[in-house]
């Protein structure tokens, strides 16, 4: 009796330890800001949205925000979430991958619908809007990724790059008008842990502008900690 009971409570300390060795799972929040203001701009899929999720645990929870570019820094907000999955004795891997297929299939239909239901915009306020996303992440824990898909032309109450006066000023001087966006606004000042991804390939008559508006999102980003990564990322697997 003394050696089944010495078996058993081997036993069920080798179970607690293999449940207690399971990976913790991570928390990755994702922070989308398309602008489609103009006819022509571009709309991501959802495989734009993966390309820049690092490598991910089944297990790992999800948080999508998505939010469109307006006329007003009151830009709607649509959040997608997946918690993160049980591991240890209590997982099912089955009920886990239904799950993320439900999450993937709600995402990917609502981002299809709010591209076609986009129309072109008289203004496009968007520095407010990324401030208001990064407030957001710098609140949150785990990987926080922010991904800008617009030509950074902003168009508001704040600034407009469409006025010859102040087209001239930010792009002779685009660390002045960097910082009286920042006064402006107020953004976080710990930024630490996030990275943000600008999404947009300018063309030749647009590369100066969009070179000024990129200094002005360093000026917002770097000095408190965050990161910042210009163009497209493209990842190739090999099979």
């Amino acid at each position: 009796m003394k050696n089944l009971y010495t078996y058993i409570t081997l036993f069920v300390i080798a179970i607690f330890t293999i449940g207690c060795e399971q990976e913790t799972p991570n928390n990755h929040h994702v922070s989308l800001i398309v602008d489609r203001s103009e006819e022509d701009s571009y709309a991501p899929d959802t495989d734009d949205v993966e390309t820049y999720l690092t490598d991910t645990s089944p297990n790992d929870g999800i948080t999508i925000g998505l939010s469109y570019v307006s006329d007003t820094p009151y830009a709607s907000k649509y959040s997608f979430v997946l918690k993160p999955g049980t591991t240890g004795l209590l997982s099912n891997e089955d009920q886990r991958r239904k799950q993320i297929r439900r999450f993937h299939k709600q995402f990917n239909d609502s981002l299809d619908y709010y591209n076609n239901e986009q129309e072109p915009l008289r203004r496009s306020d968007i520095f407010r809007v990324v401030v208001r996303e990064l407030d957001y992440l710098s609140k949150q824990q785990g990987e926080r990724t922010l991904l800008i898909f617009s030509d950074l032309k902003e168009h508001s109450s704040l600034y407009s790059v469409y006025h010859p006066r102040n087209r001239q000023q930010i792009v002779k001087n685009p660390i002045k008008v960097g910082d009286y966006f920042n006064e402006e606004t107020q953004p976080s000042k710990s930024l630490e842990g996030i990275t943000v991804h600008i999404i947009y390939e300018p063309s030749i008559e647009d590369t100066e502008v969009f070179t000024a508006m990129v200094v002005i999102y360093r000026n917002l980003i770097e000095p408190y900690g965050g990161k910042l990564l210009i163009g497209r990322h493209t990842k190739i697997e090999h099979l």
